[in-house]
This record gives C-alpha cells, sequence and structure tokens, in this order.
C-alpha cells in the first residue's frame, strides 16, 4: 500500500507485500494466500531479491503494461529489523517498496492516480509462480 508519495519526484513508497503484522499476527493476503512456514518465508524472499535483480518494473493494477521502475526496496524480517535497531513490534514483516512514474503514457496514468488517491495499492509488473 502506498504511504508515502513525492510529488516532485513522481516517486511512491509502501508495503509491496506484507507476511506478518508489526504484532506478529499472520497475513492472509487478498488471494487468500499465507506465507507461513520456514520454506514458503525462504521461497518468498528469494523470489523478491529475483525481481529486485532481473526485473523491478511495476504496472498499475496488475495490467502488465510497464508504468514504474522499482528505485528502492527492502525485505524486512525480524532479524533484519534487528540488526537495524527496530525494536519488535514496531513494522511488519514484508517488503517495503519505492518506484518512480515512468515518463510514458502509462507511467503519466498511474501517477496521475497516485497523486489523486485513487492508487492506494502498489503492484509489480511480473507474473509469480505456486512452489
Amino acid at each position: 500500500m502506498v504511504r508515502y508519495a513525492d510529488p516532485d519526484q513522481r516517486r511512491f513508497w509502501g508495503w509491496a507485500y506484507i507476511t506478518k503484522n508489526a504484532d506478529g499476527t499472520q497475513v492472509v493476503d487478498h488471494s487468500g494466500d499465507v506465507i507461513s512456514t520456514p520454506g514458503a518465508r525462504a521461497a518468498f524472499e528469494d523470489s523478491w531479491y529475483r525481481y529486485v535483480r532481473d526485473s523491478g518494473a511495476g504496472d498499475d493494477m496488475h495490467d502488465l503494461r510497464s508504468a514504474s521502475k522499482l528505485i528502492e526496496a527492502v525485505h524486512f524480517d525480524k532479524t533484519k529489523a534487528a540488526a537495524m535497531g527496530i525494536p519488535d513490534e514496531v513494522i511488519p514483516e514484508g517488503v517495503w517498496v519505492g518506484f518512480e512514474a515512468l515518463p510514458t503514457p502509462a507511467g503519466d496514468e498511474l501517477w496521475k492516480r497516485v497523486k489523486n488517491g485513487d492508487r492506494s495499492m502498489i503492484s509489480i509488473y511480473g507474473r509469480g509462480v505456486y512452489a
């Protein structure tokens, strides 16, 4: 979900995916998926690293038209949060991202929707595979 936007830079930041709330409770996503086992968490984290390394494309509501580019990403878990000095139960576990809207018609449309609050969710460009 979009948490902050910089109107001068066409950049916006927020949570791309949350696996656990800050209080440690499990999240069930909009598709009914749950990432709860160590194997699922490892596969999820690895898939995000591959996305950052190999793609970084963002779209608008999964329309598969490249509209933005990833400029920042952190996969937060308790280990990384502790290493940063962030106490337990302060931030959720998941992926925090930043995107910049591209100077294209699709990017212009996305940026307009982000600025006026019509796009509260972040959409990445790509396809997932269930493991």
